[in-house]
């Protein structure tokens, strides 16, 4: 895989967020090991984060961040395969403990990642909905953040949410099948 060649902030911002109204407010510098240790290098790894504020079906502001790291060269030590469940489970856990109520998690449907999501109120008093998922040898981390309380919040809208991860998992799931190497 080329150098610079995966830019999932990219693929958001143009394939799910412009036709959304979404602006990037941070992020989307992707940083490749390749860069400096060549494309074969041993546990090579791309990563990149960004945030967007929009505002999904007439509901009022609420913000995407996206995190991604992906494993395009084994290493040393583990496959990237292996490297990439690890994270997957690590930020798995990371999200769950980081929620102060939970309101519903479970594996995400119709999505073309393995995905688990959560839903409930974040350490500020909103309401998070936050998607792993694992893809290949990539990991992302899909957070859509709403000020409101989740018990504020009206069933419809963890619905919109669940929508709005499926768009975003479509276009990060087929860019990773495209571009990172198997």
């Amino acid at each position: 895989m080329e150098v610079g060649a995966l830019d999932l902030c990219e693929v958001a911002d143009t394939d799910v967020m412009a036709g959304k109204g979404g602006q990037m407010v941070e992020g989307g510098g992707v940083a490749d090991s390749g860069e400096e240790e060549g494309e074969e290098s041993p546990g090579r790894t791309v990563m990149d984060e960004c945030r967007w504020t929009f505002t999904p079906s007439g509901q009022g502001e609420a913000s995407l961040d996206l995190w991604y790291t992906a494993f395009v060269n084994d290493s040393e030590k583990e496959s990237k395969e292996e490297a990439a469940q690890g994270e997957f489970e690590e930020q798995l856990r990371r999200v769950e403990a980081g929620f102060s109520g939970l309101s519903g998690s479970g594996t995400s449907q119709n999505t073309k990642a393995e995905a688990e999501y959560f839903f409930g109120e974040n350490p500020d008093g909103g309401a998070d909905y936050v998607a792993v998922g694992k893809m290949k040898s990539g990991v992302f981390v899909a957070t859509y953040t709403k000020s409101q309380k989740p018990e504020d919040i009206k069933r419809e809208y963890e619905q919109v949410f669940r929508e709005e991860v499926r768009a975003l998992d479509i276009a990060i799931s087929t860019e990773i099948e495209r571009i990172l190497p198997d």
